[in-house]
């Protein structure tokens, strides 16, 4: 038996005329407002799915900047102050440290930035890499590298920003011996740059780690 609307029912019941074509479909103007809506949504899809992947990125950058840096203060955990190495020739000095899990010297540090050298570097080469890890302290590398590398994690899919990065680092290098070598002789350049060049064949190429410096470009 047919059934009728329920009188007793406190909803109202939906009257919104639907407008039809002449062959009974919905009027072009609905249906350009679902195809719109299917348009939005798709977008909106999309636009989750990259955000997520830049998330991703993110969190990965930090990830391993993170895993490089333990694994570096795990290697000098156990370095001593330079002039404490048994070498009584060389001075006490807080921030240089002597350290034998190394193979080169660098820059390490954001508060509180400490130098440390391989304890096979060559007694005649120390005051050479100081001062050129001393450049790196007084131009404020370890936090204008930091600001890079948090820039570079911002904008990780663009290719141009890893170019920009490493030219970044690169240059933070060189400014660094340009520094040094403008008070330095000929003899003393030339001495400086052995220097240089023998730390540079004892170290791997070390990728994004903002919390520390190495030696690049030792050609130029």
């Amino acid at each position: 038996s047919f059934m009728g609307p329920d009188m007793d029912s406190k909803e109202p019941l939906d009257v919104r005329p639907v407008a039809l074509g002449t062959d009974g479909n919905p009027a072009p103007e609905d249906e350009a407002a679902a195809e719109a809506a299917g348009e939005a949504g798709a977008d909106s899809l999309w636009r989750n799915a990259a955000a997520a992947i830049w998330i991703i990125g993110m969190i990965g950058l930090w990830g391993y900047a993170l895993i490089r840096y333990l694994r570096l203060r795990r290697t000098v955990s156990e370095a001593v102050p330079l002039g404490r190495s048994g070498s009584g020739a060389v001075p006490f000095r807080e921030d240089v440290w002597i350290c034998d899990g190394i193979r080169s010297p660098f820059l390490s540090g954001i508060i509180r930035p400490r130098i440390y050298i391989s304890s096979s570097t060559e007694e005649s080469q120390i005051g050479y890499i100081l001062a050129h890890e001393r450049a790196h302290l007084k131009r404020r590398d370890h936090w204008w590298k930091l600001i890079g590398f948090l820039l570079l994690t911002v904008y990780w899919f663009h290719p141009l920003s890893w170019a920009a990065y490493i030219l970044f680092c690169r240059d933070i290098e060189l400014a660094c011996d340009e520094k040094v070598i403008r008070r330095l002789g000929e003899e003393e350049k030339r001495l400086y740059s052995k220097a240089l060049l023998s730390c540079s064949t004892q170290r791997r190429v070390v990728l994004a780690c903002p919390p520390a410096f190495g030696e690049v470009g030792v050609k130029r």
